[in-house]
């Protein structure tokens, strides 16, 4: 199995569009989620290999929520190889519910109940891929929705001081691709 790198940073521009109950109004913020990835640069073709893929810790702000449930973050696995489901490790300060993966479509969404209390810092899991590489190219994985058309980012966010509710959905502003690992003879 091929040796992962140094841990590398990246980081996805979204935009999230907010929408408030009971106003019903909606409009749209800018968001940035990083992630610390590991994997090779290169492996050979049909070699195993380990792709992980680490969020950065979340905290929401106190002055738009109060509480926010049902996290949900899109990923579209390994392409250009074939790869396992994708295991969740580690975490902290993730609610009541334990978070775990759903497939839809393309995507596979890491679903993370919570509560998560607004001013809190939490991590969510680790989503961890067993990888075999194809003949050749490049094995690449990205932050998506499902089919590429749905939110790669969402939740449910409550202000009952306010008497308000609602959802955040967010969309990546170009492409999202967290690793690439090269797929190379020899």
């Amino acid at each position: 199995m091929a040796a992962p790198t140094a841990p590398a940073a990246a980081t996805v521009a979204l935009t999230c569009q907010v929408y408030t109950e009971p106003a019903g109004d909606t409009h749209d913020i800018p968001y940035r989620l990083g992630f610390t990835v590991t994997a090779p640069d290169a492996v050979g073709p049909g070699e195993s290999f380990t792709i992980a893929v680490q969020p950065e810790p979340l905290t929401f702000s106190p002055r738009f929520s109060s509480l926010v449930r049902d996290l949900r973050l899109g990923f579209v696995p390994p392409r250009g190889a074939d790869a396992s489901g994708g295991t969740l490790s580690g975490g902290s300060g993730l609610g009541d519910t334990e978070p775990y993966t759903e497939r839809v479509g393309g995507a596979l969404l890491l679903h993370a109940p919570g509560p998560f209390v607004s001013g809190t810092t939490f991590t969510l899991p680790c989503l961890t891929w067993t990888a075999t590489a194809g003949p050749d190219g490049v094995v690449e994985v990205a932050l998506g929705g499902p089919d590429g058309t749905g939110p790669a980012w969402e939740y449910r966010w409550e202000q009952p001081s306010k008497g308000m509710n609602g959802v955040v959905t967010g969309r990546p502003d170009g492409p999202a691709l967290l690793v690439r690992t090269r797929v190379t003879e020899g």
